[in-house]
């Protein structure tokens, strides 16, 4: 079993050099908000809900992992 999450961007979202460039990926969960669009990131609270998830501690962002790449 793997576990890890694999997806791809177009290019033409990118500039053509791509040799000096860094990345960060914010993990979160999608809320449209019933409208099956982009959304946002669904709410994190300290203790899970039905429609938040839980873990965030001391009032912080929306996302359970942030991951930089150079």
């Amino acid at each position: 079993m793997s576990r890890s999450a694999v997806f791809t961007l177009p290019k033409k979202y990118f500039p053509q050099d791509l040799s000096d460039a860094s990345w960060t990926i914010l993990v979160g969960a999608q809320d449209d908000h019933g409208g099956a669009g982009m959304g946002e990131f669904r709410t994190v609270k300290p203790v899970a809900e039905q429609w938040a998830g839980g873990g965030n501690e001391n009032n912080g962002p929306n996302v359970y992992d942030v991951l930089h790449v150079k």
